[in-house]
């Protein structure tokens, strides 16, 4: 099983002197395939420790990339992480900025909304952690105050990057061009750091009006969002004016409204199939769309948007590693959305098959559980990818809109059970705690009637949290497994 080691046991970062003369950074159209992000030192300059800091805190969360015979791309105050097979994200610390670039493996155009705001907010959280802490422990008063570091869009030129102050974005055209590069970037792709939790209107700046977007094959994610967009009938008309002589559309013809799971998965298969068939591009999609009249050509633009994910609330779970018994909560929660679930967790359409296939006894849960199994120890060991619970949680943004209840019952469910869970943490710790005292207390002379009487009462307390909690968690799980066969 794939095991999270602290980075501090393994990481020390005053001693990695490398440079970094991988040519990763010469890989071909590099500029088009990064957005960067820049945290800029309100003060003169960024510690050496607090970078140091910060690259130990994405080792803790992401896998480094590797190249040239399996060797870490782990640099002198810099170090490239895998994301997702796609996306790389690399991260450098200089003496006044850090810059984060997310690199798309075929184009930047391609890099899903939700992710990169996510990941945005996840990194300023925890620089503005690390930055506190720095200054509580350190004398050097290098950081005086509280927010030591400013957000601002940087150009996708590696050589002294441009720079676009985050607030100034939504007053830009639809494209800002760099001031000492010349270099054209889409507003609908840098606004990919600041998706919005309300709905976002589309206009002038957004991926259908992109042609570097519109020329890309869509993945399987795309068109697993795309098919939850569309009903059967909107699905049978874009593949007709896709214009392409095959009839592989005609399987749709076979479902009836009592085929709901067979009908999602035969949506997106067909897509797939097209896709596979043909190269279809998002640009022959919105063509078809337009020829149809099917809904509007806007609607390419939500499969690459997504809903932004809170994850502001307890961050430090949502980047833990999801344990045998947390799967194992987590599996009747996702309901008949296993092979959606699968697709967005970047897993490929032939494995839900495989695993599907195993199962005789058609037993939901357990292949949701399967699923699970299969991404967190197969998968993300394959593909480099340390798993988290942010990745899961991710995939509850794009859940059918038919029910929109299901989403927000799972977030309560969850976001209860953490805080009654961290109650019960802190109340053991406070029991060792009560018990170290008791027995150090010269009043007491190390009494061990008082320290059982103190442990019997907030055992009392914890044990009624832990039946109320795993009571209420009960209520919710049947309740969200009702929800989705209705």
């Amino acid at each position: 099983m794939h095991k999270r080691i602290p980075a501090e046991f393994y990481y020390v970062a005053s001693m990695v002197r490398t440079k970094n003369t991988t040519g990763y950074f010469e890989s071909p159209n590099f500029a088009q395939r990064n957005i960067a992000l820049a945290f800029i030192s309100s003060s003169s300059m960024i510690p050496p420790a607090l970078s140091f800091r910060f690259v130990s805190y994405c080792l803790s969360l992401f896998a480094v990339k590797k190249y040239d015979q399996n060797k870490d791309m782990l640099f002198h105050r810099s170090a490239v992480f895998t994301i997702d097979p796609s996306l790389d994200m690399f991260v450098s610390c200089d003496d006044d900025i850090i810059v984060v670039r997310l690199v798309h493996s075929t184009n930047g155009a391609l890099i899903m909304r939700d992710l990169a705001s996510s990941i945005r907010e996840c990194l300023a959280d925890a620089l503005e952690k690390i930055s506190q802490l720095y200054v509580k422990t350190s004398s050097t008063g290098s950081l005086t105050d509280k927010a030591s570091f400013d957000l601002s869009l940087c150009c996708s030129s590696l050589v002294d990057p441009c720079l676009l102050p985050m607030f100034k974005l939504q007053k830009q055209d639809d494209v800002w061009i760099c001031p000492e590069h010349g270099i054209g970037h889409r507003k609908d792709v840098l606004s990919s750091w600041d998706l919005q939790k309300e709905q976002i209107q589309c206009g002038v700046a957004c991926p259908v009006s992109n042609n570097d977007f519109l020329k890309q094959i869509p993945d399987d994610i795309h068109l697993r969002r795309l098919s939850m967009l569309y009903s059967v009938q909107e699905i049978k008309e874009l593949l007709i004016n896709l214009q392409q002589k095959s009839t592989i559309w005609k399987s749709l013809l076979y479902i009836n409204d009592s085929q709901q799971e067979q009908e999602e998965i035969l949506k997106f298969d067909t897509l797939r199939k097209y896709r596979d068939k043909f190269l279809i591009t998002f640009d022959d999609i919105r063509k078809a769309v337009e020829r149809g009249h099917i809904q509007s050509p806007h609607t390419l633009c939500e499969v690459v948007r997504g809903n932004p994910i809170d994850f502001d609330q307890e961050p430090e779970i949502w980047d833990s590693l999801p344990t045998d018994e947390l799967l194992d909560r987590l599996a009747p929660l996702i309901g008949n959305n296993s092979l959606l679930f699968l697709v967005e967790l970047g897993m490929a359409f032939s494995t839900w098959e495989q695993i599907r296939y195993k199962q005789n006894d058609r037993n939901l849960v357990k292949l949701n559980r399967d699923i699970l199994q299969e991404w967190r120890t197969t998968f993300c060991n394959l593909k480099s990818i340390k798993p988290s619970l942010r990745h899961i949680g991710s995939t509850a943004g794009t859940r059918k809109e038919e029910k929109p209840g299901l989403d927000v019952d799972l977030a309560k469910s969850l976001k209860n059970f953490f805080k009654d869970i961290k109650f019960v943490q802190h109340n053991i710790q406070q029991m060792k705690q009560n018990v170290d005292e008791v027995q150090q207390s010269k009043e007491q002379n190390g009494n061990l009637l008082t320290a059982l009487e103190l442990q019997q009462k907030q055992l009392h307390d914890v044990d009624l949290k832990l039946n109320e909690s795993v009571r209420s968690l009960k209520e919710s799980v049947a309740t969200v497994i009702k929800k989705s066969k209705s």
